[in-house]
């Protein structure tokens, strides 16, 4: 008579084998699975394992959780994708916006060397009084 793989003690290893299955799962690699880890000389066969209900219950949902989780791995690519398209437009957009603060720092140093050899007797903290409704209208036209 064979040995009787499937007993009270032995539905927890298979269980746990189960849960903690990562990767493809199929009847076949879970019996080669069960196999070598319970050290057995004989193949377990999916008909031994499908005359227990809550082994071929736990197969079923384990393997549409690892389906479910290839699917989500899949989206979780495409945001990580598009979050990387994202850094890479700001980091740009960084470097450009430095570029042109550097300008404007050059010429406003620029303009503050031409007012000291022009108007040396001019005031720097004049330049910044906010301009009048008057000044404004002279500036736009």
């Amino acid at each position: 008579m064979p040995k009787k793989i499937v007993t009270e003690d032995s539905i927890n290893q298979l269980l746990a084998i189960l849960n903690n299955w990562q990767g493809e799962l199929t009847w076949e690699l879970y019996c080669e699975s069960i196999t070598r880890k319970l050290g057995l000389k004989t193949v377990v066969t999916k008909q031994t394992l499908l005359r227990y209900e809550i082994i071929k219950r736990t197969f079923n949902e384990r393997k549409a959780f690892l389906r479910e989780a290839k699917s989500s791995r899949a989206s979780s690519d495409q945001t990580i994708a598009m979050f990387e398209s994202q850094v890479n437009n700001l980091v740009e957009q960084v470097r450009r916006l430095s570029a042109e603060n550097d300008a404007y720092k050059e010429k406003f140093v620029r303009w503050l060397s031409i007012i000291y050899m022009h108007a040396p007797n001019f005031d720097i903290s004049k330049l910044d009084f906010p301009l009048t409704a008057k000044n404004k209208r002279n500036q736009k036209g």
